[in-house]
């Protein structure tokens, strides 16, 4: 792992690190990956918390599994077994640190509301690629389930308004090859109300910190919309495949996916760029409050697949 400026001056490094997670704005989590276990052999694993602060790092066994974090000390933990003609079958903990996890239940996390209050759950119906279901947002700490969706839409994210009023989720519809129609859903979690935004092929939305859609366009163009499904904005824009936005919507993002050499970091008319190091497939993380990102890189220099995480100070 290297701890990087925006120049990409190296401030310190950490080597065999994978799947990292922040804890809050200052710690991160991350398994040691030449002791990764493979999907359903272990519940525990070798991993490692830092500290951006103090540099320090804390060795320990972790429970192991895909992780969400609600930047405020829980990290949600999924667990899968799962293959291409079978419908998944999931589970998750609630981590706190050290031996403190709640006990297992059905569902699959994908994101916590910015306050860490709510948890965004998946339930698989179909057999995917991947995990997707339908959506259950629950409480913390309680885990109570707050809304869920009757429908049951197989989707595979979700994502909270920066005031966690709402949730909003992307779905389409028509059968292979095509055409077919997509749409963002944002849901009133006090009423459960739900309002359907009819949007032109897009790739993938966040909310900005306006609590508006921020939606990409596959056509090379960035669309806002009020949570009340109204355009607000359209501004064509080079043709980005990925969006990230931190979890208070103040820093957004934007990627040309896998063979990246550099990511964009602002607003439209006002991004930033800043250049990768040398690697393939990225993976990128922004912190709760948006002035760090992570970035994980495969390195080409290597033979079995090893990969490095960056954390840039933004």
């Amino acid at each position: 792992m290297y701890v990087l400026t925006p120049d990409g001056e190296s401030v310190a490094s950490v080597s065999d690190a994978a799947l990292p997670v922040w804890i809050d704005s200052d710690r991160f989590l991350a398994y040691r990956w030449s002791t990764k276990p493979y999907r359903g052999e272990s519940n525990h694993a070798p991993a490692f918390v830092g500290s951006i602060r103090s540099g320090q790092l804390v060795e320990f066994e972790a429970p192991y599994g895909w992780t969400v974090s609600n930047g405020l000390g829980a990290v949600a933990i999924g667990r899968a077994r799962e293959r291409e003609d079978e419908i998944a079958r999931t589970d998750y903990i609630v981590w706190t640190g050290g031996d403190d996890a709640t006990e297992s239940r059905s569902g699959y996390p994908i994101r916590w509301s910015i306050e860490g209050d709510m948890l965004a759950l998946l339930h698989p119906v179909t057999p995917t690629r991947g995990i997707g279901g339908w959506l259950e947002v629950v409480s913390w700490p309680g885990l109570d389930t707050i809304f869920e969706d009757q429908s049951e839409p197989v989707i595979f994210r979700a994502r909270f308004s920066p005031t966690s009023e709402h949730v909003a989720y992307f779905d389409f519809v028509g059968d292979a090859p095509g055409p077919y129609n997509y749409f963002i859903y944002v849901v009133d979690l006090k009423s459960s109300e739900t309002i359907r935004i009819a949007i032109d092929d897009h790739t993938d939305f966040r909310w900005n910190a306006s609590g508006e859609i921020v939606a990409l366009s596959a056509y090379g163009s960035i669309d806002t919309y009020s949570s009340a499904g109204d355009l607000i904005a359209s501004e064509p824009v080079d043709p980005y495949v990925m969006i990230e936005a931190s979890a208070d919507g103040s820093t957004t993002l934007f990627s040309e996916g896998e063979e990246a050499t550099a990511v964009s970091v602002g607003t439209v008319g006002s991004l930033v760029n800043i250049p990768l190091p040398e690697g393939t497939m990225p993976r990128l993380a922004l912190s709760p409050n948006g002035d760090h990102v992570s970035v994980v890189l495969a390195d080409p220099r290597q033979t079995n697949d090893w990969q490095r995480l960056f954390v840039y100070d933004l």
